[in-house]
């Protein structure tokens, strides 16, 4: 089969494809160029690397050092004395090491308070 006139079947294939497409607004126009730009994310490495320097800067990693100390005492005599300290050391990874020790004496502890004779140590993550 022969076509009589080409020039309208390749008008109508182009109509067609030209029309057939969705339409793409500025903002989605945008945001292709930022998926697809490596510059724009080499950019954006940046901009992130700067935020976590100038967080370092302001003292983002540096450890913290807690304690507490709790007694009770009356005439001479020393109903309990609760002891806890901690350190914490956050680090870039978002991961924190956390050291700590709690202590009780006393006669009159709470049983959840009670720890061995030596202390409690812990270590974690």
């Amino acid at each position: 089969m022969k076509l009589k006139n080409p020039l309208i079947f390749v008008i109508l294939f182009f109509y067609a494809s030209l029309f057939g497409q969705e339409k793409m607004n500025l903002q989605k126009f945008y945001e292709l160029i930022e998926a697809s730009n490596p510059q724009l994310q080499m950019a954006e490495i940046q901009r992130n690397l700067g935020e976590i320097e100038q967080l370092r800067a302001k003292g983002f990693l540096d450890p913290e050092i807690t304690s507490g100390w709790e007694e009770k005492q009356f005439d001479d005599y020393r109903y309990y004395r609760l002891f806890d300290a901690q350190i914490k050391v956050p680090t870039a990874y978002g991961v924190s090491l956390v050291g700590g020790f709690s202590n009780s004496l006393g006669e009159y502890v709470n049983p959840q308070e009670k720890k061995p004779e030596n202390g409690l140590f812990n270590l974690g993550l």
